[in-house]
């Protein structure tokens, strides 16, 4: 993870004018948790070039593609998520100001700057 967050900063650093999508899968009892997740918005909010911050739910459709290739899918056990899944582990940043917008697997639910005094509380549709 070091790796990561250090590539992603570095990124940052160098992509002006060029903007940061930063997109995470959300895997139920992986990386789902509130802590995470809040963690997550707060590295974007300090870069200084992120536009958008996407979480993707998690899918199980390599499983197939996997097994017919003889190859170990590590993530079998963890079950699919909907965007109404990921909507309810991450709504709770949607009552916070960032400066910028959040979405679902494209479905933008948040848009930087109206935060938890505008008008940013439609939700999302599973």
């Amino acid at each position: 993870m070091p790796c990561i967050l250090e590539n992603i900063r570095k990124a940052d650093a160098i992509c002006a004018p060029h903007s940061i999508h930063v997109r995470v899968p959300l895997v139920e009892g992986v990386n789902d948790d509130v802590e995470n997740i809040r963690k997550t918005a707060q590295l974007c909010q300090e870069l200084k070039n992120c536009q958008e911050l996407e979480f993707l739910p998690y899918h199980r459709l390599g499983l197939h593609a996997y097994r017919q290739l003889g190859r170990n899918y590590q993530l079998e056990e963890h079950a699919s998520m909907s965007r109404w899944d990921v909507y309810q582990k991450m709504g709770f940043l949607c009552e916070m100001d960032w400066m910028f917008d959040i979405a679902i697997s494209g479905l933008e639910v948040y848009k930087a700057g109206i935060g938890k005094n505008g008008s940013n509380r439609g939700g999302v549709k599973a």
